[in-house]
C-alpha cells in the first residue's frame, strides 16, 4: 500500500465516522468494553493523528492504527471486509 494509498483510507475512515456526528477525542485511559460512542471517538481521533503520522514518515504505524480503526468499523457494522479491501487497495494495482 502506497502512502498515498494509506492517506486515501485514513480519509474515508474519517468520512465514515463524520457522517454519524461523532467528534475526535482521544481515550485516555484503558476502557474495558468501551461504549460504540467512546470507540467511534477514538477511532475518529486515530485516524485524524494517523493522516499526521504518514505526513512524518511513520508509516508502519499508521498502517496499524488504520487496521484498528477499520476494525473498529468493522466489527460495529460501519465497514466490511470487502470495503476495507477495496479501500487498501492501491489505485494503480490491477484488482484481483
Amino acid at each position: 500500500m502506497s502512502e498515498d494509498t494509506l492517506l486515501r483510507a485514513l480519509r474515508e475512515c474519517i468520512q465514515t465516522i463524520d457522517s454519524l456526528g461523532i467528534p475526535a477525542e482521544r481515550a485516555d485511559k484503558m476502557l474495558l468494553g468501551p461504549s460504540l460512542d467512546e470507540a467511534l471517538r477514538h477511532a475518529r481521533w486515530m485516524a485524524e493523528t494517523a493522516v499526521e503520522l504518514v505526513k512524518e514518515h511513520h508509516t508502519e504505524k499508521a498502517f496499524r492504527w488504520l487496521g484498528f480503526i477499520q476494525g473498529i468499523l468493522w466489527a460495529n457494522h460501519y465497514l466490511t471486509i470487502a470495503d476495507a479491501r477495496k479501500m487498501n487497495r492501491d489505485s494503480q494495482r490491477p484488482a484481483a
